[in-house]
């Protein structure tokens, strides 16, 4: 049967965690791509706080991994994202660092990621894109 794959978490097959680990991957991460590629079209600042829920199926030694065992690293995890993201808000905040949190870094950059050239775009979408983005593109 194939393995179908929705978005979201995704755990590997045993297969699959020893194929990433002859690679020489030693930390998987199941749902961070979707999230990142918008924000960047989008122009937003984005980053990931990732912490490790379970020993991905390779890990043959330790018990095999279970909706609980991942909740309840998850719920712990919670804990350590709040003080984490509580311990850098004042830096984050410091006006050293208010072109980053803007993105100022890739403002405009999106221009360059659209194909066709602005003379062919569609006159309805252009519209539709001059109002989420008044003058962007012109």
């Amino acid at each position: 049967m194939p393995n179908h794959r929705a978005e979201g978490p995704q755990f590997s097959t045993r297969a699959e965690s020893k194929l990433y680990r002859s690679w020489g991957g030693s930390v998987i991460n199941m749902s961070c791509l979707p999230e990142s590629k918008l924000a960047r079209e989008a122009e937003i600042a984005y980053q990931m706080i990732c912490m490790s829920t379970d020993y991905d199926c390779w890990h043959e030694s330790t018990a095999d991994v279970t909706v609980e065992m991942v909740m309840g690293n998850m719920k712990a995890n919670a804990e350590n994202a709040k003080r984490f993201v509580t311990a850098v808000l004042d830096e984050l905040s410091a006006e050293k660092n208010s072109e980053l949190v803007q993105a100022k870094h890739v403002e405009g950059s999106i221009k360059f990621g659209v194909s066709t050239p602005l003379p062919h775009w569609n006159p309805e979408v252009k519209e539709k894109l001059n109002w989420l983005y008044p003058g962007y593109f012109e």
